[in-house]
C-alpha cells in the first residue's frame, strides 16, 4: 500500500474548504463543552494582515487546519494559533504536530518574536503537543482570564 501524500501550506481561509474545517471545530467544541465556542474569527478577521490560514491535506483531502493570527495590535511582536483541528479520520498521522511546525515558520516570516495559544482543559492531546513543541504554560490571558476551562501557551520564536 502506497503512503499517503501529505501536504501542508497557506490557503485562503474563506474558501469552502477552510470554512467546512472550521464548522466541524465549532461542532467538535460544542459537543466537547456544550456551548458554542467564543473563540470563533469572522472572515474579516481571517484577512488581517500577518494572519494565515494553514491547511493540512492529504491526497488532495483537507485533513486539518490551523490559524495563525495577531493577538494584539498593540503588542505586534505576539501571534496567536488558533483553531487548530484535525478530522478524525486523519488523526494520529503527526498532521496538528505538522501544521504547528508551518505555523512556526510561517510567523518568523512575519516577524513574530512570541507565539500565544489557548486549549481547553478537555484536549489532552493538545496540551501534550504544546509540550512537545516547546511551548510553556502561562496564566490565562486578555478574554481568556475568566474562562477557568482554559490552558494557556506561550513559545518565544528564535
Amino acid at each position: 500500500m502506497a503512503a499517503d501524500s501529505v501536504s501542508v501550506e497557506i490557503e485562503k481561509a474563506t474558501a469552502a474548504e477552510a470554512k467546512d474545517l472550521l464548522a466541524e471545530l465549532s461542532r467538535d467544541f460544542k459537543e466537547k463543552y456544550g456551548k458554542e465556542s467564543p473563540y470563533g474569527l469572522a472572515d474579516k478577521d481571517l484577512q488581517a494582515d500577518r494572519s494565515a490560514f494553514i491547511m493540512a491535506r492529504v491526497d488532495g483531502r483537507p485533513a486539518g487546519c490551523v490559524i495563525l493570527y495577531p493577538q494584539d495590535e498593540n503588542q505586534p511582536d505576539i501571534g496567536e494559533a488558533r483553531q487548530l483541528y484535525v478530522r478524525p479520520e486523519f488523526r494520529g498521522r503527526g498532521l496538528s504536530y505538522a501544521v504547528m511546525r508551518q505555523l512556526e515558520e510561517t510567523a518568523r516570516e512575519y516577524d513574530y518574536t512570541l507565539l500565544r495559544l489557548v486549549t481547553g482543559l478537555k484536549e489532552p492531546e493538545a496540551i501534550h503537543l504544546f509540550l512537545k513543541l516547546g511551548y510553556s504554560r502561562i496564566p490565562r490571558y486578555t478574554k481568556y482570564i475568566d474562562r477557568p476551562l482554559s490552558a494557556c501557551f506561550e513559545k518565544a520564536l528564535e
